[in-house]
């Protein structure tokens, strides 16, 4: 696919939907793809449905991007091994060294990368209201840093700190 289509990114997606459909063992997001199984012969098998599956619509990988056989995979930014799903370290060490954001943009990136990490912070919502709040209508550009804000961001510091691990059952039936 030619970089540079506004287009692209939407017509892939929609490819490789119709190229795997609701085949087992793979998922597909963007240009990342995932084959994935429970023992070393599923991965096998697995991993030929996908090869035939490309090779018959015409398809291919860059083999410098694949990694076959891999007991851990970084995808989507997340680290997925068995029976784990932990975010990527240098996205948690990105989140350790925000500096206090002084303007809304800021406010929406810091709150955008923390809020991708969202489901492993318990109670997120509550944690980050205060930062939330600075994006209020009708609230200042140059916003107006409280303690609250200051707690609020220390806690989301602190638990990004935290070994944080969540199941990730990714093997289930649609139809289930």
């Amino acid at each position: 696919m030619p970089f540079g289509l506004v287009t692209a990114p939407a017509t892939f997606c929609r490819l490789m939907r119709l190229v795997i459909g609701l085949t087992p063992d793979l998922l597909s997001y963007f240009d990342d793809t995932l084959v994935f199984a429970t023992s070393w012969q599923q991965h096998i098998v697995a991993l030929r449905t996908f090869l035939t599956l490309l090779r018959r619509h015409g398809l291919h990988v860059n083999p410098s991007k694949v990694s076959i056989g891999s007991s851990s995979v970084e995808f989507l930014g997340h680290m997925v091994s068995s029976g784990t799903l932990v975010p990527v370290q240098k996205k948690m060490d990105k989140i350790l060294q925000l500096p206090v954001p002084v303007k809304k943009k800021e406010i929406r990136s810091l709150l955008g990368l923390v809020n991708y990490y969202r489901h492993f912070i318990a109670n997120f919502a509550s944690i980050s209201a205060p930062l939330s709040d600075l994006l209020r209508k009708g609230t200042p550009e140059k916003v107006q840093w409280t303690p609250r804000c200051d707690q609020s961001l220390a806690e989301i510091k602190r638990l990004s700190r935290l070994p944080l691990f969540l199941l990730f059952l990714i093997c289930r039936k649609l139809s289930s």
